[in-house]
């Protein structure tokens, strides 16, 4: 499969993801082997090509994942559920302690 795509991919799944994704679990998604070195670089072409949009694709020891950046999180009331606090955990460090905000 072409670079190009697998990219593609790997971006559409990250996006819909609920949980972070390990490596492992991102090679799998594809038939042929995928090195770890092709995905890394692959993560990391991604990562810069989102550099300057409101949301980053992060590495964490859980794996990889997409979150909205903390200068982006100008929403004032938002009420979230569990699987949306990830996400939005830089947002919610930055309002104070409120009734509206589930935590």
């Amino acid at each position: 499969m072409e670079a190009g795509l697998v990219k593609k991919v790997l971006e559409a799944a990250l996006l819909a993801a609920r949980e972070p994704m390990t490596p492992l679990e991102l090679r799998k998604m594809f038939d042929e082997d995928l090195s770890t070195d092709v995905l890394r670089k692959l993560l990391d072409e991604l990562r810069e090509e989102w550099a300057e949009r409101p949301v980053e694709l992060i590495q964490l020891a859980s794996g990889w994942r997409f979150r909205t950046r903390a200068e982006f999180c100008l929403i004032s009331n938002v009420s979230t559920r569990k699987s949306h606090r990830d996400t939005l955990a830089p947002c919610l460090k930055l309002w104070p302690s409120s009734p509206t905000v589930s935590r």
